[in-house]
């Protein structure tokens, strides 16, 4: 019984860490997209600061 017990406990736990993982990975392609973004605006703002 106690064996069944912490075999439930250990695949809650694996099942939360997963969960966790794939909101963590999307979270990070989400900043990746963002830093990616921040650096075409400023790419684009640069050659017009030199005109100006």
């Amino acid at each position: 019984m106690a064996y069944a017990e912490l075999e439930l406990r250990v695949q809650e736990r694996t099942s939360q860490l997963s969960l966790a993982n794939a909101n963590l990975s999307v979270e990070m392609s989400e900043r990746k997209q963002a830093e990616e973004d921040l650096r075409k605006c400023l790419k684009e703002e640069d050659p017009a600061k030199k005109v100006s």
